[in-house]
């Protein structure tokens, strides 16, 4: 999976985020920059990469940077990744968060300096959470991160107070994708391994 981003500096970079699809302990998201006016060479560095767990299935940058000086990048596996990485094309990505379903919650929260810290947990189960099989952020709220799951679920994240605020189940096999409506961020559409699309409407 990949997925781009610009900076909204005054010279934009194109920024790949970059998973792989194996399960070993070597799987991880990396980061490179695409070719620029300014920078006109493909720019990739190994220490610009994040361990993940599972396999990286699906990889999305926020679509506002909700950490001021910072990108935050939500990447899929065993749960969700919450990454963050300064402005700029030689920053390095850093793991700040994870969100797992209801069965291992880790909260989290935006501090005021800007930086998303875990602050406790809230287990409810000994087993492992579902692998999350996609992602997506919510364009009209970009603190609302939507998850599919392969338990059938699909849950709403507020990112910022790293809290599960909507959680159902929405398929009678593995969910595959998610996607926000692009315009109300209480509705969303889904499709699972049923061969079935289902809109919902979080009201």
């Amino acid at each position: 999976p990949s997925t781009a981003v610009h900076d909204d500096s005054g010279d934009p970079f194109a920024l790949l985020a970059i998973g792989t699809f194996v399960p070993s302990p070597t799987t991880a998201i990396h980061t490179a920059t695409l070719p620029s006016a300014s920078s006109p060479a493909f720019s990739h560095s190994p220490s610009h990469s994040q361990p993940v767990k599972y396999v990286a299935s699906m990889a999305r940058w926020c679509p506002e940077r909700r950490v001021p000086g910072h990108d935050l990048l939500a990447v899929a596996g065993s749960d969700v990744a919450l990454m963050k990485r300064a402005a700029g094309p030689d920053s390095p990505l850093q793991t700040v968060a994870h969100l797992a379903s209801s069965h291992a919650l880790k909260r989290s929260s935006i501090a005021s300096e800007g930086v998303v810290l875990p602050n406790g947990q809230n287990g409810q189960s000994g087993n492992p959470p579902a692998p999350i099989t996609a992602i997506d952020w919510s364009p009209v709220d970009p603190s609302l991160l939507l998850t599919a799951s392969f338990d059938t679920t699909c849950t709403i994240w507020n990112v910022e107070a790293g809290q599960i605020k909507t959680q159902l189940i929405a398929h009678d096999k593995e969910v595959f994708d998610v996607a926000f409506s692009p315009v109300r961020p209480e509705s969303f559409v889904s499709v699972g391994a049923e061969g079935s699309l289902r809109l919902f409407d979080t009201r």
